[in-house]
């Protein structure tokens, strides 16, 4: 199954929306939001089939919306191209993504751990280095 997504930069002006393919929505946004200064956030999807199936319905909304593209596969989102994405995610089968269960790090970093053992010292005190002398 592929997913063609609708991505909304949260607090962008003007209202930017990347359309996107991926089979793996999730892991998608969460790739995409490292770097940007916007949250990130999901207006829906649409499942296909095939992977072909999505890059086609991807590539036939590029070319609808072409007048509004900023760069890549971002664009304005005006109140048009919500009104048409609405209906598109609206009028779907789109099935539940899979919730993704990230990993919990401490909110402090743990100093201690990243010190390297007594063990990796020389005679004179000084860690020993793992590289090898040229």
């Amino acid at each position: 199954m592929m997913h063609v997504y609708f991505l909304e930069a949260v607090g962008c002006s003007p209202a930017v929306v990347k359309i996107g393919v991926s089979s793996f929505v999730l892991a998608r946004i969460s790739s995409l939001q490292t770097g940007m200064p916007f949250k990130l956030r999901l207006i829906g999807y649409v499942t296909y089939p095939t992977d072909t199936a999505a890059r086609s319905a991807e590539s036939k909304l590029h070319k609808k919306f072409k007048a509004k593209r900023l760069e890549g596969e971002w664009f304005e989102l005006t109140p048009k191209i919500r009104a048409s994405i609405m209906a598109m995610v609206g009028n779907s089968a789109s099935i539940p993504l899979p919730t993704i269960k990230l990993p919990e790090f401490p909110t402090e970093p743990n100093y201690q751990a990243m010190v390297p053992p007594a063990s990796s010292r020389g005679k004179d005190g000084r860690f020993q280095s793992k590289v090898p002398s040229i």
